[in-house]
């Protein structure tokens, strides 16, 4: 056990009393993930199986009847703590039941064991999160889930698996030294509380650190989910079995909403922290309509929801990004809400040189009393046919704040059984407008057979599977790490490039802005289209990437998302 110095104690007490104020909804998450896998392994359930469902199933309800009776009364500092150790032995046998489901479920290393030991990967990267606030908690659970998972692959003995197996000890050690690091600034929070007068203004300031921290670590956090983001394409381009099927869509649920919490964790984050300011410029709404279509069409199809988006020739005056992700919000919340019918998302102009962007819906509706508390952080509608796993109640609340910093006025009206209709008043742009297309309700099928792709990429895994993934869709792909490779491998290029794909952030001294610039010259291609990709929280990144010829993506990326912008680059360049 980790020992304190009684001076820490009530710093490391208040993390603990924080760590059960918050803790059930992930419980629930991670206990509904076990029995998903216990039913989608029906093939290879037995005697064994029962038990370790048996055992996560019994930890869970002890660890939430734990945290109701913690949270009955207040306790002393010396008691808490003897409470955090109560949930870090819970820790050690959950941990302990997710490193072994990896033996438990799978006989081999096929595609069950690769969406397993994916999930096992995921929710130790969530718990970093969540338990930030005891580490003892967080070491307890991390230890046995990601070593007996290593073992299992260095006990294959195979080249590919002792390397896989060696990647994944270096992520469980940046794991531990993100955990440590994130409790140190949670300590140091709520050590402002104790050490300052001024309780208020330091806890603000020591929340700043926090929040920034996160900002800065979003890029590492982000890159595994965008590999596995990839992986799980490429894996869907495969043959299925309907046992595979199932946990194919079991995990690309999972990312979906791993994608979505972490989204929404880092956005709070940096619009607390205020580290992110938007460059307002003339958006068209029809760009920004399609790329909600593409995020959110499967999700709808998922409910036999119908989506329904109306072209537009209006252009707005905002931030692509930031509009982006509000409507994103909404359209997700409308989803969330709905079990039957379907959203519409639309837009008419205002009597006073404004937009109108509506989403409409026929869910559940909202009470006339509740209309406001749902923007605020964490309040969930009491929506019984929603699952406890959709999102912790942030989309809105950001949404918001977004709004409002980007002077974009945010209302709802509601009613009750029979939906919802929230709208954005934009203010209209006076730019030119284009005739909007047809916004078909189909994913993107974009054939790049022929296409010559420069894909520049320092993570070895994204790389590999980005590549294989524009391989099956017909291009022919170059690969480069840096600036040096990239330009080598110019030199070798015999009739150019169609298309530049980089990632921002690569080897020093170079970035990818500086990369795509440097190739454009070398092959004397200066209207060559080029995307930049980054998992960077810099809302001026997009804005200094942002030309007829240069698009900026996110991460995590997926196919769709990456071939509708690159129909959109070659629409726009042609």
């Amino acid at each position: 056990m980790l020992m304190f110095n009684k001076a820490d104690n009530k710093f490391v007490a208040e993390g603990v009393r924080i760590l059960f104020s918050q803790r059930m909804n992930v419980s629930i998450i991670q206990l509904m993930i076990a029995i998903t896998i216990f039913f989608c392994s029906f093939a290879t359930i037995n005697a064994i199986s029962y038990v370790w469902l048996a055992i996560l199933i019994g930890i869970y309800v002890l660890r939430l009847m734990m945290i109701k009776e913690f949270n009955k009364s207040p306790r002393s500092d010396a008691e808490t703590i003897r409470w955090g150790r109560y949930y870090t032995y819970t820790a050690l046998i959950t941990g302990t039941c997710w490193g072994l489901s990896v033996f438990i479920f799978t006989s081999n290393y096929g595609i069950t064991f690769a969406i397993i030991s994916s999930l096992v990967v995921l929710i130790s990267l969530g718990s970093i999160i969540s338990t930030a606030y005891w580490l003892e908690g967080f070491y307890a659970f991390i230890f046995p889930a990601m070593l007996l998972l290593i073992f299992k692959l260095f006990k294959s003995g195979e080249v590919i698996h002792l390397g896989i197996g060696l990647a994944l000890l270096v992520y469980f050690i940046g794991l531990c030294v993100y955990g440590k690091t994130s409790n140190k600034l949670t300590l140091d929070t709520i050590s402002y509380k104790f050490k300052n007068l001024n309780i208020i203004a330091q806890l603000e300031q020591s929340n700043l650190s926090k929040s920034r921290f996160f900002a800065a670590a979003n890029h590492d956090l982000r890159q595994p989910i965008n590999s596995l983001n990839l992986i799980a394409n490429s894996l869907a381009t495969q043959p299925q079995t309907s046992r595979s099927q199932i946990l194919l869509d079991n995990l690309e649920t999972a990312l979906g909403r791993l994608n979505h919490l972490l989204d929404s964790l880092l956005d709070i984050s940096s619009l607390e922290s205020g580290t992110t300011s938007y460059k307002m410029h003339h958006c068209s709404l029809d760009e920004v309509f399609k790329t909600i279509l593409v995020e959110h069409l499967e999700q709808c199809r998922a409910k036999n929801l119908e989506l329904r988006i109306r072209p537009t020739t209006q252009s707005v005056f905002s931030n692509d990004v930031a509009l982006g992700r509000i409507l994103s919000n909404l359209v997700s919340n409308a989803v969330k809400n709905t079990e039957q019918g379907g959203i519409l998302v639309a837009c008419r102009e205002h009597w006073d040189s404004h937009v109108c962007i509506e989403i409409w819906d026929t869910g559940i509706g909202i009470a006339a009393n509740q209309l406001e508390h749902i923007f605020e952080e964490f309040y969930q509608i009491d929506n019984k046919a929603r699952p406890t796993s959709d999102g912790l109640g942030l989309g809105l609340p950001i949404s918001r704040r977004l709004a409002d910093q980007l002077g974009h006025k945010l209302t709802v009206s509601s009613r009750p059984g029979r939906g919802t209709v929230m709208k954005l008043l934009v203010e209209k742009s006076t730019a030119t407008a284009i005739e909007a297309a047809p916004i078909s309700p189909n994913t993107v099928d974009l054939n790049l057979s022929g296409k010559q792709i420069l894909l520049i990429e320092d993570d070895d895994m994204t790389r590999t599977v980005l590549a294989d993934l524009l391989l099956q869709k017909g291009a022919m792909v170059s690969t480069a790490f840096d600036m040096e490779s990239a330009l080598t491998t110019c030199v070798t290029s015999t009739s150019g490039y169609d298309l530049v794909i980089s990632d921002y952030r690569l080897p020093p001294p170079s970035n990818g802005i500086e990369v795509i610039d440097m190739v454009r010259t070398k092959l004397n291609q200066h209207d060559l289209p080029a995307i930049l990709v980054s998992g960077d929280v810099k809302p001026d990144l997009g804005e200094s990437s942002s030309s007829a010829r240069t698009k900026f993506m996110s991460k995590p990326i997926n196919l769709d998302k990456l071939l509708l912008t690159i129909e959109r680059l070659h629409t726009v360049v042609s």
